[in-house]
Parts: structure tokens; sequence; C-alpha cells
């Protein structure tokens, strides 16, 4: 959406400019700003003004994690409006898409050695448990709790 669409919406909506200023969690300055042209407007930002005002159906999901406590902070705008199932679908795309980095990652701190090995050196899925270990069955993680 352009500037000019924004403040149309926003009209349309019934909202102030203070309205969405809130919901982006954004001071009201910096979106006044942004929304007269003074000040720019990151994609980012501008997904989110989208989201919010219902034309990109895209759910923005923020985890900080504080260190060294490891303590970490979810922040996703519009949260509350998705369906049960939005909700669902929004976790299981980001539990994935962390589950691919961490992969990656791992795949990347291999040596060359081990990425020789038979199987490159990585548990194969469904493989019985090494002698001398356990297992566990967690389940479906992302199952809805309670």
């Amino acid at each position: 959406m352009t500037i000019e669409e924004i403040k149309k919406e926003l009209r349309a909506q019934g909202m102030s400019v203070k309205d969405l200023s809130e919901k982006l969690g954004m001071s009201y300055t910096n979106t006044r700003l942004m929304l007269s042209g003074a000040r720019p407007m990151s994609l980012q930002i501008q997904r989110h003004i989208d989201y919010i005002l219902g034309a990109a159906k895209s759910q923005v999901v923020m985890i900080t994690v504080d260190l060294p406590e490891a303590v970490a902070r979810v922040w996703a705008p519009g949260w509350e409006g998705l369906t049960p199932e939005e909700k669902e679908v929004t976790a299981r795309t980001v539990v994935q898409a962390a589950t691919d980095a961490l992969v990656t990652r791992g795949e990347a701190l291999l040596d060359d050695q081990v990425k020789r090995q038979p199987g490159g050196g990585a548990a194969t899925v469904g493989a019985a448990a090494p002698t001398g270990t356990t297992s566990a069955d967690y389940g479906d993680a992302l199952a809805p709790m309670g």
C-alpha cells in the first residue's frame, strides 16, 4: 500500500494514526513522520501496516532472546485476531523455519571427516538408537495444549 492508500484505509476503518502506532508497537511520532513522507518506511513496517489494515494475509512473528539468560520473547502483532487454524499454521511454519536453520547450521559445523562417513555421521530417521542409549517419544510438539 502507498502512503495515500494507508491514509485512505485508516479513514475507512475509523482508525487514527495513534491507533495504528499502538498496533504497530511504534511511537506516534515515528508513525506520523512515516505517513507524512518525512521518514522512510521500511518494507517490514509496510508489511506490518498492510497486515493490520487487512491488505495482506501474513503474520509477522519476531522472537528475541535475551543473553546470557536465554529468555525468549515473542512479538506477533495482530496475533489475537487470527483464527485458531491460522495460529496453528503460523506456529508450525515458524518452528519448521527454525528447525531448517538449525539443521543447516549443524551441518555446517560438521568437519569434513565426519561428512565423509557413511550417513554423513548423522543419525538416520527411524534407525535404532545406538547401544546403551534410550529414546523418548515427544509426540507432536505443536499439538494443541490443554
